[in-house]
């Protein structure tokens, strides 16, 4: 692991913090931790969030067949 250059003064990172690329930290980081993504999540909720937003469109789609079954059912056109 590369240390971290550039970090600002105003910002603590803790030691053996792991910072995923074209991440933007704005916050302190407690030692220990894996973090990515803007703002930094924890590396676990950063992928779980990253696999839900790729099945958004499949979620949407799904969603608009509900709503016309609804209103299909209600009487609705």
């Amino acid at each position: 692991a590369r240390p971290i250059n550039n970090v600002k003064s105003y910002l603590k990172v803790g030691d053996n913090v792991q910072v995923g690329g074209q991440s933007g930290v704005l916050r302190d980081i407690p030692a220990g931790q894996a973090v990515k993504g803007y703002p930094p999540q924890p590396i676990k909720q950063y992928l779980r969030n990253q696999a839900l937003f790729l099945k958004l469109p499949e979620i949407y789609k799904r969603l608009e067949d509900l709503e016309k079954k609804i209103e299909s059912v209600n009487g609705k056109n």
